[in-house]
């Protein structure tokens, strides 16, 4: 009897196993056609429109400012780098491996480091929240547009690894408002 149990608390475990890892397989399988027709809408329709907007906003930055948010640009960078580097980590994760201190350490002192940047660019938008705030009044019109336009490309792929792709947009609020510190560290000059 304690034999059937273990084989079925094994077969159970192994199951859910499978399900997370091919879950986290199709998030990656997302169609290169879709990535690539929603970075040419981007790039074709929101970003003229975000840039001439952003401009209002650089404007009005003092030259220190704009030295601080270069900094906080390039510490982001860094870390972003390292996390990158550190994600196998998550990988061997799934296959039963804990990180180790070392790991779990460095992943914590990412999350303090990003905590600390955008708490500071916080810091900087709430000096310019009336530009910002017009800056999302102004484009609240396009914003609705974008996302309704973006939802049609989506549709369009369903069948083709999109997913759950526009319900992640969703979740984060993607086009919502313009997120002041975002705004403020995204680098207009940048290709993405």
């Amino acid at each position: 009897m304690k034999t059937i149990k273990k084989i079925v608390t094994t077969a159970m475990v192994i199951t859910l196993w499978w399900i997370v890892v091919e879950v986290q397989a199709q998030d990656k399988k997302v169609d290169p056609a879709l990535r690539n027709e929603l970075k040419a809408y981007t790039l074709t329709h929101i970003m003229p429109v975000m840039k001439l907007k952003r401009v209002i906003l650089e404007d009005e930055l003092t030259e220190l400012e704009k030295k601080q948010i270069a900094g906080l640009r390039i510490q982001l960078t860094q870390i972003r780098k390292a996390r990158k580097e550190s994600n196998r980590t998550l990988w061997e994760r799934m296959d039963g491996k804990e990180l180790d201190e070392n790991q779990t350490a460095m992943t914590l002192s990412e999350r303090k480091q990003i905590r600390k940047i955008m708490l500071e660019a916080f810091s900087i938008a709430d000096k310019h929240e009336k530009t910002i705030d017009q800056i999302s009044l102004d484009t609240r019109m396009n914003r609705e547009k974008w996302r309704k336009e973006l939802r049609e490309i989506i549709e369009k792929f369903k069948g083709k690894s999109a997913g759950d792709f526009f319900v992640r947009l969703e979740r984060t609020g993607a086009g919502q408002s313009v997120r002041p510190a975002l705004f403020l560290l995204w680098d207009p000059a940048k290709q993405y």
